[in-house]
Parts: C-alpha cells; structure tokens; sequence
C-alpha cells in the first residue's frame, strides 16, 4: 500500500488542528499520530491522534495553543493492512 502523503494541516478551534491526506486506494481508514516538538525541533513522544474514514477531515483536539506539533498518517485497509507512516508535517496549535 502506497505511503499517504499529508496535504496539510489547518488550524481549526482553538486546540484543534485539521490534518488533510492525499486519497490512498483501498484505504479503509486513517491512523492520525501526533508528537510535541521540542527544543530543536526534536519530536517528543508520539500520540495516536485517532483513526479517521475521510482522508480530507481528521480534526485532532485536545492540543495545546501556542505548541508546534508533528503529525503523521498511515491508511488501513487492503491486503497488507497497514501502510508505512507518511513524513511528518508539523503545524502550530493556535
């Protein structure tokens, strides 16, 4: 199964962040984690942030204002059931 590729990640409400794969065939769902950055950059520990259906509206809550975070996606579904993780995308939470 093809790797998703993160199209973006948009603020939403104040602690949400809105994360946007492109379309993976076969795809079931979506596995959304997340980790805090830290000083340099450097990932802290990573969080399941849920599973989705939608590929295009996996809404992430409970984040903290004002704290970049990473975030990466993995499809389900198919016969290998689990893609690799996508390259992170960091984001602020507004």
């Amino acid at each position: 199964m093809t790797k998703p590729v993160i199209a973006s990640v948009d603020n939403g409400h104040t602690t949400q962040l809105l994360v946007k794969v492109n379309k993976i065939a076969n795809a079931k769902s979506y596995e959304v984690r997340s980790a805090a950055l830290g000083t340099g950059g450097t990932p802290g520990p990573w969080q399941s942030a849920g599973s989705f259906t939608s590929s295009r509206s996996m809404t992430v809550t409970g984040l903290t204002p004002a704290t970049t975070y990473a975030f990466q996606v993995r499809a389900v579904g198919g016969s290998i059931g689990y893609s690799d993780w996508s390259d992170p995308v960091s984001h602020m939470c507004m």
